[in-house]
């Protein structure tokens, strides 16, 4: 469950403005990270997809997204180890709970 009032307060803004910052998290992270990160997998480049899960899970964290930030970061470390395997799996799981916050998101508009 996202918890609105919470990143409103802990970051000092109105609720409106979380709202906004989930729906550019969502554009921003569908329309390059997640993509760059699936192909980088794809090609098997742990440089590129450590940046793109690096970067998931900073976006992730900031807006308390912490099942997404997890995974990310699950992604993040087997880059470090140019162990892809699962990865693929991980990414799935991303994709899942982004739409589970786009689900949410249809709910607070």
């Amino acid at each position: 469950m996202i918890m609105i009032k919470e990143i409103a307060d802990e970051r000092g803004i109105d609720e409106e403005d979380v709202l906004e910052l989930l729906e550019l998290f969502l554009e921003y992270t569908q329309a390059e990270d997640l993509a760059a990160l699936r192909e980088a997998l794809r090609e098997g480049n742990p440089e590129v997809a450590r940046e793109k899960a690096h970067s998931i899970k900073g976006a992730a964290l900031n807006l308390k997204l912490t099942e997404i930030a997890s995974l990310a970061r699950e992604i993040e470390n087997k880059c470090d180890t140019a162990d892809l395997g699962g990865a693929e799996v991980l990414l799935n799981s991303i994709d899942h709970q982004v739409r589970l916050v786009e689900d949410f998101m249809k709910q607070h508009r």
